[in-house]
């Protein structure tokens, strides 16, 4: 089972290992740019939960949108187990 990484302030950053935080960062910046289009629909990011799953790409998010009302979108490029 990969390690998670619950991301919700820089002190929580301090828990991924050095030598992965560059793939955590990477992805994180990808998720960044992402949700920034969000923002126009009243979306923000809260937190991000990065696994350490060695594959360069987010396999969902959560959003919540303003009412409340959460969704989950699944990466439909992710790889799938055989």
């Amino acid at each position: 089972m990969p390690a998670e990484y619950e991301i919700a302030t820089v002190a929580d950053s301090q828990k991924v290992p050095t030598d992965r935080l560059p793939h955590c960062l990477s992805e994180f910046s990808a998720c960044l740019l992402e949700t920034r289009r969000l923002g126009q629909f009243g979306m923000g990011l809260d937190s991000f939960t990065w696994i350490d799953d060695g594959i360069p790409m987010i396999r969902e998010a959560q959003l919540e949108w303003p009412d409340g009302s959460i969704d989950t979108y699944r990466n439909p490029n992710f790889p799938q187990p055989d």
